[in-house]
């Protein structure tokens, strides 16, 4: 059984797989819902970000109080170098 919840899973995955993954949607997908409830100047906490776009797209689209926290360290890590020229109020934790 996969064992999702475990970080060793998620840092042997993210070690060996380093393509971005979306596991739902990409942001420009649900762009227009989104709108309705969050404002740009919104505080976003995107839990179990990995490597997705997701934030990405949205820092983008002018959301730029995001911060990200996942579960495996080596995405962190990764997304933290990926990262790293955006503004400060854009963060992997």
């Amino acid at each position: 059984m996969t064992q999702y919840g475990k970080p060793e899973y998620w840092d042997e995955r993210y070690s060996r797989d380093l393509e971005p993954f979306d596991w739902y949607q990409r942001f420009n997908g649900i762009r227009d819902a989104f709108e309705k409830f969050i404002t740009t100047d919104s505080k976003i906490l995107n839990v179990g970000a990995g490597n997705s776009r997701f934030s990405e797209e949205m820092y983008e689209d002018d959301y730029k109080n995001v911060v990200n926290i996942d579960i495996s360290s080596i995405v962190v890590k990764q997304m933290q170098e990926k990262y790293q020229d955006f503004d400060d109020t854009f963060k992997y934790m």
